[in-house]
């Protein structure tokens, strides 16, 4: 059985992995043996998918485990050829902000987040996902980058909805696998072969999408926050959420 090890070391306190194909009982020694800090031994066969994206960043793909150094395969089997991938993308009142919010980010309770809903339009069946806009911002463009340099790239959704791109550029196309990890098991959304200038302009259109939002949430907030706390005009928020 192969066992998947994290743990942090003395010099960091990041957290580091390996992989050992012994037992349970070998890899603890070794743990003891090398002195880290903090050890956790995992036989990663025994997370469902939401466990395996909460708890830890690797991507499960037919199969095998894979941390985000390393390369997933091009998948041998047949994608579905798309002209475009069309979404819509809204600010939903359930998701958005409420007065309760707003005191508690100004009290410096929790941070300033704006959610909003994005529907893929081609695929009935699937779900809206919920896409924490701040999140998507500072992590879709290293996507998009890594997928330029590496020619693959892993994309990770944790809030609200936890799913993750796949994708690999090929020629002039871009291989995109929509997996959901909100259940027991890993569901694959969809598996699609687009332009990858479409596909680009799609993520930076959202992007840009993402960005409008939250401006429009934030003057909301200051708004709020002004009329309520009118001898303190000063707007408290975290800008920087993670």
């Amino acid at each position: 059985m192969e066992y998947t090890i994290f743990y942090k070391t003395k010099d960091s306190d990041e957290f580091k992995h390996g992989r050992l194909n012994l037992s349970y009982e070998e890899c603890e020694k070794i743990c003891k043996a090398e002195g880290y800090t903090y050890y956790n031994i995992v036989d990663l066969t025994t997370y469902g998918a939401d466990d395996l994206h909460d708890r830890t960043n690797i991507t499960c793909y037919e199969g095998k485990y894979y941390f985000p150094e390393e390369e997933i395969p091009y998948p041998k089997k047949e994608p579905q050829i798309m002209g475009s991938l069309q979404m819509s993308f809204v600010w939903d009142e359930v998701y958005a902000n409420c007065e309760k919010d707003y005191d508690e980010i100004y009290e410096g309770k929790d941070e300033f987040t704006t959610t909003v809903v994005v529907k893929f339009y081609q695929f009935d069946t699937m779900d809206e996902v919920g896409i924490v806009a701040q999140y998507m911002i500072e992590d879709l463009p290293k996507f998009l980058e890594d997928l330029e340099k590496n020619k693959q790239a892993v994309y990770i959704n944790a809030d609200y909805s936890p799913f993750k791109w796949l994708a690999w550029i090929q020629d002039d196309k871009v291989r995109l696998i929509h997996q959901d990890y909100g259940d027991s098991d890993i569901l694959e959304e969809f598996d699609i072969l687009i332009d990858k200038e479409k596909f680009i302009h799609v993520c930076y259109t959202m992007l840009k999408n993402m960005e409008e939002t939250i401006q429009a949430d934030l003057k909301r907030y200051e708004k709020y926050i002004k009329e309520k706390y009118k001898n303190n005009h000063k707007v408290c928020y975290n800008k920087n959420v993670r």
